[in-house]
């Protein structure tokens, strides 16, 4: 029997505390056991910026702890390139664990956003890791009878 193989390090850590690597990876499985597929980050990093998306501790806003210098799709997945600031408490403890290995990659967290005229439900009857999503959309034409509305209105008032 052989030892299971290790999952390599996503994450590159520089003396200056600058970090690189994959938040996400297209196609596997993630800790919380979601699957982002490539071109999930494309339109928020197109509407966004890169200086709009905080990094952050444990996905708490009121913990920023660095600055994202770069974030971008690539064939493998969303590969980010930041620097943490040590002039912050918890960026300083990051940078510890950091260097000692006791931390190894990043994390992504997300909204599954409406569209316009789309909206996307979950099934409340699924669980992880077989949740479904689906959506619904208004189809059709306008009212035939305004008075139906009308009297729906007034018996729900």
């Amino acid at each position: 029997m052989h030892a299971p193989l290790l999952t390599p390090s996503r994450l590159a850590l520089s003396e200056d505390g600058s970090i690189e690597g994959y938040a996400s990876l297209f196609g596997a499985v993630d800790q919380a056991r979601d699957m982002v597929m490539p071109g999930a980050f494309a339109q928020t990093l197109k509407s966004r910026g890169v200086r709009k998306i905080p990094m952050l501790f444990q996905h708490d806003p009121g913990e920023p702890v660095g600055i994202w210098l770069e974030l971008a799709e690539d064939f493998r997945g969303l590969r980010a390139c930041g620097k943490l600031i040590p002039e912050v408490a918890r960026g300083r403890e990051l940078l510890a664990l950091l260097r000692e290995g006791a931390i190894d990659g990043l994390s992504i967290g997300y909204l599954i956003v409406d569209r316009v005229g789309v909206r996307v439900l979950r099934d409340p009857y699924s669980a992880k890791p077989y949740v479904l999503f689906y959506t619904t959309k208004r189809v059709g034409g306008g009212v035939q009878d305004f008075d139906a509305i009308k009297l729906l209105k007034f018996s729900a008032s």
